[in-house]
Order: structure tokens, then C-alpha cells, then sequence
């Protein structure tokens, strides 16, 4: 493979190969937990991470982990991931997701509503009082002329 400079940085010539998940071989998005891997692999050991999950080989925790076979044995892939350089202490457990019911998204809307009207109320009560002071002066003034 040749290597180019521009500017004093290396550019790629188109030959060499993309980045490559180390756990599957798929194509890599990036570095997540410490090592270069999909986002397939990323979201399984996340997943798994966080919800503290013990998987069991059938075979002889030797299954084939690649792009094709990796859903086949959880347990060797897993393995793999913490094989390959993947830490569990790199996964936020703090980041857990917590979708909404539907109750509390209405009492959300409530509150935020409840909270709109009592604004409202406030500005029309003080549009109110600058508004009838305004009329008072105004009818104070053509009394005395």
C-alpha cells in the first residue's frame, strides 16, 4: 500500500481496508468499550453489560463469531468481546434508558399546562391593573380640565 502526504498528513490511497469490528469482522463504526467494533457488537455488549446477563454455550465455547454466526451462541460471543479487549467498567450504567408510561407523560403535559395558565393568569392580571390605572388617569384628567 502507498502512503500519501498532504500538508504533512497521511492520505489514503483507496487501497487499504476499512475499519474492522475486531469481535465480528463487520464494518466498524468507530471504538466503543476500548476496541474498534460495529455497532452491532457495541449494543450487544452494552446490553449485556448493563443488565447483568450470563449466557451458556451448547457447544464447546468455540462457536464461530463473524458477521454471519454472531446471533448463534451469546455466551461465545460475549467471550469474544471480553476476549478482544471489550471492559465491562467502559459501559455507563448511569445511561440506562427509562421510557415513560403514558400516565406519567400526561401528568407531564399537566403540569406544564397548570403552569402555562398560571403565567397567563399573571400577565392578564397585571395587564388588567396597568390597563384600568392607565383609565383612571386618563378620566382623572379630563375632570380637571
Amino acid at each position: 500500500m502507498q502512503q500519501f502526504f498532504t500538508m504533512g498528513l497521511p492520505v489514503n490511497d483507496g487501497t487499504s481496508q476499512r475499519d474492522i469490528c475486531v469481535v465480528c469482522h463487520d464494518n466498524a463504526s468507530g471504538y466503543h468499550y476500548g476496541v474498534m467494533s460495529c455497532e452491532g457488537c457495541k449494543g450487544f455488549f452494552r446490553r449485556t453489560v448493563q443488565k447483568n446477563m450470563e449466557y451458556t454455550c451448547h457447544k464447546e465455547k468455540q462457536c464461530p463469531v463473524d458477521r454471519v454466526s454472531r446471533n448463534r451462541c451469546q455466551a461465545c460471543r460475549f467471550q469474544k468481546c471480553l476476549d478482544k479487549g471489550m471492559t465491562k467498567e467502559s459501559v455507563r450504567q448511569d445511561r440506562t434508558r427509562k421510557r415513560k408510561t403514558r400516565d406519567e407523560e400526561k401528568d407531564t403535559e399537566l403540569d406544564e399546562t397548570r403552569g402555562l395558565m398560571s403565567t397567563i393568569e399573571e400577565i392578564t392580571d397585571a395587564y388588567r391593573e396597568a390597563f384600568s390605572q392607565a383609565s383612571r388617569e386618563v378620566s382623572d384628567e379630563n375632570s380637571l380640565s
